[in-house]
């Protein structure tokens, strides 16, 4: 697992709303040490929930213009 995170270029941590707040930090701190190039976002799943509701509802509208 190490190799993996050491070669990374991107990861994307998704967390569940139930996901205790206090333990994503130092998560985050493990992996900025594994991960020596990688870009790391941390995400809330509901967010991305939302994001993917809106980009679709904004794509509907703007073939519904046309």
């Amino acid at each position: 697992m190490d190799e993996i995170f050491a070669s990374a270029k991107s990861i994307l941590v998704v967390w569940m709303d139930d996901t205790d707040p206090e333990s994503v930090p130092m998560f985050q701190e493990t992996l900025d040490t594994k991960a020596k190039q990688a870009h790391i976002v941390f995400e809330s799943v509901q967010l991305l929930l939302e994001c993917k509701f809106f980009s679709l509802a904004e794509k509907e509208s703007n073939e519904i213009k046309i």
